[in-house]
């Protein structure tokens, strides 16, 4: 139990867990997506989790590492099914549509078997929740989710209880938050900002990801960027209330992040 929660937790049997897929060779990963196509593991002890706990209703988000069979455990015991997109995972296994760092225009034939099967064990979902239209229209344009209920309902965020202060702009201060990652193009962030010729600019950015080290490397010469890595709440609300601009670049197509709405609280 975590605050009052009761929480299982499993590790799907294949090559390796979802954790450590950066770390894996290209040559094993073909084979993980397979097994993670419909993991037999995942169904029966899902499908056992759920005849204990007797749900009216189950609530999946991605479904990368416990796989399509999740769904189909639940349409066996005919149990409500309501499903959050929040990527694009089930498309292809490169989940932000980015390969080789560019966006994917044309799937390939590995992706559009990987999206026939998925379509499959996914196609009696009753309800369906994207962040963004595009998210939804996206996963409609591919033949999904067609028959069920469709709802865009953006993230959820807590208002804050006042008004927002006067912001100063003595100095310019430019805001980051998210992964910082090649894919979430936070590199090209540092190369534009470093082009800027104000002292008075700053460039704060938040969070931690695969290439932390290698953009520090690259804004080291500029005192004006400063990483903060993973803040907590409290101290990222204070940031918001500073900054004069949040900057979102990415170079993959986003899911309508939550930083966004965060910045206009």
């Amino acid at each position: 139990y975590k605050d009052g929660v009761k929480i299982y937790r499993f590790f799907p049997l294949n090559f390796y867990y979802t954790y450590y897929a950066q770390q894996r060779s290209l040559f094993i990963k073909p084979f993980w997506h397979l097994i993670d196509l419909w993991n037999p593991h995942s169904y029966i002890i899902i499908k056992k989790i759920l005849k204990k706990e007797k749900p009216d209703v189950v609530h999946t988000h991605n479904l990368g590492g416990l796989s399509a069979s999740t769904a189909s455990a639940i349409r066996f015991l005919k149990i409500p099914h309501i499903h959050t997109l929040h990527d694009y995972a089930l498309l292809s296994p490169w989940s932000n549509l980015l390969r080789s760092g560019k966006i994917i225009k044309k799937f390939n034939v590995f992706d559009k078997i990987c999206q026939k099967i998925k379509r499959h064990f996914t196609n009696e979902v009753d309800v369906v929740i994207a962040p963004s239209k595009f998210v939804m229209n996206m996963h409609i344009k591919n033949g999904f989710f067609l028959n069920c209920k469709k709802i865009v309902l953006p993230l959820g965020i807590e208002l804050p209880r006042q008004n927002s202060m006067e912001k100063s702009y003595e100095t310019i201060d430019v805001l980051y938050v998210g992964q910082v990652s090649e894919y979430k193009g936070v590199d090209i962030l540092i190369k534009a900002f470093k082009e800027i010729d104000l002292d008075n600019a700053w460039l704060h950015i938040i969070g931690e990801g695969a290439d932390l080290e290698k953009f520090k490397r690259l804004g080291a010469n500029d005192k004006r960027i400063k990483f903060y890595g993973f803040l907590q709440h409290q101290p990222l609300k204070k940031l918001y209330k500073k900054v004069n601009l949040l900057i979102v670049p990415s170079i993959c197509y986003d899911n309508s992040p939550t930083v966004i709405y965060e910045s206009f609280s």
